[in-house]
């Protein structure tokens, strides 16, 4: 549950990067992520980046999360319903 909530937040926080140094063979990609809901309204920011700045942040986050993982030694026990 906890790393859920980790991806989760990671996910939801905005973050502005500079990107420099762009190749011509690196197409540009755009995503939306959703930033916070308003009432009815889905609020949500458009982020462009190379393809190859969104490969380096994938693999930045998988080892973060295996990090994560690895230092789970003794997860607390799950509570058997009563």
């Amino acid at each position: 549950m906890s790393l859920l909530l980790v991806i989760g937040a990671a996910l939801l926080a905005p973050e502005t990067i500079e990107v420099t140094g762009v190749k011509q063979n690196d197409p540009i990609v755009c995503t939306r992520s959703r930033v916070h809901t308003v009432g009815t309204r889905l609020l949500s920011n458009r982020v462009c980046k190379p393809k190859s700045q969104w490969a380096v942040e994938e693999r930045e986050t998988q080892r973060e999360l295996q990090s994560i993982e690895g230092r789970r030694i003794n997860p607390a026990p799950i509570p058997e319903p009563r």
